[in-house]
């Protein structure tokens, strides 16, 4: 029995574990599962177990979390690595993709600098063969030396007459038709199929203003092509042994002449009027630059809506708006509200006299600097306009033309009863030159720049480019000057546009450009019909020579070459051209 059971009975001591007592609860008599010991007993043991039970649950808790720490630790390394492996693809990637393009560049640069040698090696093997030819014509042109003949004995006055007959003296217009007898009229172009001589092509007269034409318009209404231009001028033709190699001095009056020398002295004054109104860099501002400004951007924005047909009539409109306001724009000047007027015959060929009428408008001495200004951007932007979408289409030359003379015939806008289109003109000659008998090597810097070769960043811009501007601005100049008016003046009548046919196809055949032929083909193509209203027969006869005659004696058949003999053949369809 044991020492607390009640009965003084001595058992065996209870076993210490929980789970003995759980386990074997039989081992209790029953007769003590009540006593007080037994359930001490019972409740230490459960303690024990709810305890042990509780830390194992923690431990387990606590292997778990570190288990998942463990993980997540391995997962964000692993995640770690992959982004550094990634890293280092993508760098490795991206030095590939740098020594790609690195080869690109060297092999870019590399080609430009073969392309560059070989045209180098082109100009210098064209230079070359022109100054073989130059040599070889030269030599052709050498003329053979005459044997020594004896000195003659003093002339006596029957001697000198013989040679007064021999070298007769250039007589006057009118001793030279009242000493003639009358002949019929004779196209300048006429006598160009081969065999030409040269005494025989200078012989051709001009048409004049009065000649009969039974398809021409009526002589007071038909202007005659100028005689300073085309007297005693040679007419191209197929080249022949006795003028192939003749030296092109034709037209060096044109090139070297006073109206020439003065149509390059108004542009470089239009370049500094430019520096003057709108100076460079935005620290130089001033009212007048900025109200300059947004009218010429409003000008080109005009230009731009021009449209092939007679849909123009608001554009016009706008256009001499702009110009008008710019006659009584007012800017302060610190002496108050005034126009700023400037002196306009540095801008035109011919100063005008003031016009008697006292109703005339502009007939001081000076004009707004604004209006001058405006002009020159005006003449800037037809000449861009024209160079851009005339090219393909002759037909878009018409309203830009229409535009020009919207501005420079009105009469509101001319100084002393004179328009100021020599602003035109003068951008006109620098633009494009062959109009005005300027001839170039295109493989040269300096023909370039005669012929209007355009610069872009510094660089002459192909020739694709320079061809289309050509063929823009010769299609302008000819829709121009090929118009009539009832109740204004043509300011550039028709017989520029015959000079400038003229000293295109008087040009001899080793000064020839490809500049020349497209701007030929430009001039006539479209305006056959126009050119024949003003100038019957003769234009028949000059378009044969333009379109036949010139390209066959080129030196090689290009594709400038080929297009005028295309466009002969269908001026022959269209009976534009006398039949053969």
């Amino acid at each position: 029995m044991s020492e607390n059971s009640p009965t003084g009975d001595k058992t065996p001591p209870l076993p210490t574990s929980a789970n003995a007592i759980i386990m074997a609860p039989i081992m209790v008599p029953y007769e003590l599962r009540n006593a007080e010991a037994v359930h001490d007993q019972m409740l230490r043991d459960s303690k024990n177990y709810s305890d042990n039970l509780r830390k194992g649950a923690e431990q387990f808790l606590t292997n778990y979390l570190l288990e998942e720490q463990l993980k997540a630790i391995k997962l964000e390394t692993e995640a770690a690595e992959e982004k550094a492996k990634l890293q280092e693809d993508i760098i490795l990637e991206q030095k590939r993709i740098q020594d790609a393009e690195a080869r690109v560049l060297n092999a870019q640069r590399e080609l430009r600098e073969s392309e560059r040698k070989r045209r180098e090696a082109e100009v210098k093997a064209r230079e070359a063969e022109v100054k073989a030819r130059e040599a070889e014509n030269a030599v052709k042109r050498m003329p053979a030396v005459p044997p020594r003949v004896a000195t003659p004995p003093p002339a006596t006055s029957t001697t000198t007459s013989a040679n007064t007959t021999q070298t007769p003296v250039a007589k006057s217009p009118a001793e030279a038709a009242t000493s003639q007898p009358a002949q019929p009229p004779h196209n300048p172009f006429a006598q160009v199929k081969p065999p030409t001589t040269q005494s025989s092509v200078e012989s051709a007269a001009t048409p004049p203003a009065s000649a009969p034409n039974p398809s021409a318009p009526a002589a007071s209404s038909t202007p005659a092509p100028p005689q300073s231009a085309l007297q005693h001028v040679p007419i191209p033709s197929q080249p022949s042994a006795g003028t192939a190699n003749q030296p092109a001095t034709s037209f060096s009056d044109m090139v070297d002449g006073p109206e020439t020398q003065k149509y390059i002295s108004v542009h470089l004054q239009l370049k500094m009027l430019r520096k003057q109104v709108k100076p460079k860099g935005k620290a130089n501002t001033s009212p007048l630059k900025d109200v300059a400004m947004k009218q010429g951007a409003d000008i080109r924005v005009a230009l731009g809506q021009l449209s092939i047909g007679n849909k123009n009539a608001n554009v016009f409109n706008k256009l001499r708006d702009i110009m008008k306001d710019s006659l009584t724009y007012q800017v302060n000047i610190g002496q108050g509200a005034q126009v700023p007027m400037i002196d306009p015959s540095p801008y035109v060929l011919r100063v005008p006299a003031p016009v008697t009428d006292g109703t005339a408008k502009n007939n001081g001495d000076q004009l707004p600097v604004l209006f001058i200004y405006l002009l020159s951007i005006f003449s800037k932007a037809l000449i861009a306009q024209a160079a851009q979408e005339a090219a393909l289409k002759s037909e878009s030359a018409e309203p830009i033309a229409m535009a020009a003379h919207q501005i420079f015939s009105h009469p509101d806008l001319l100084w002393r009863g004179m328009s100021m289109i020599d602003i035109l003109i003068a951008k006109l000659r620098k633009s494009c030159g062959a109009l005005f008998g300027f001839r170039g090597a295109e493989t040269k810097d300096t023909g370039r720049i005669t012929l209007g070769w355009k610069k872009e960043d510094g660089m002459w811009v192909s020739e694709s480019i320079h061809y289309d501007r050509m063929r823009g601005i010769g299609a302008f100049y000819a829709g121009l000057t090929l118009r009539r008016y009832k109740n204004r003046v043509n300011p550039y009548p028709p017989p520029h546009y015959w000079r400038a046919m003229a000293a295109i196809l008087t040009c001899p055949q080793q000064e020839r450009s490809n500049t020349s032929y497209y701007v030929l083909g430009a001039l006539i193509k479209g305006y056959e019909g126009k050119f024949q209203e003003f100038y019957g027969d003769f234009a028949r006869l000059a378009l044969e020579a333009a379109l036949i005659h010139y390209p066959m004696g080129a030196r090689e058949k290009n594709v400038a070459v080929m297009t005028l003999l295309t466009l002969g053949d269908k001026a022959k369809t269209d009976g534009f051209i006398p039949q053969a």
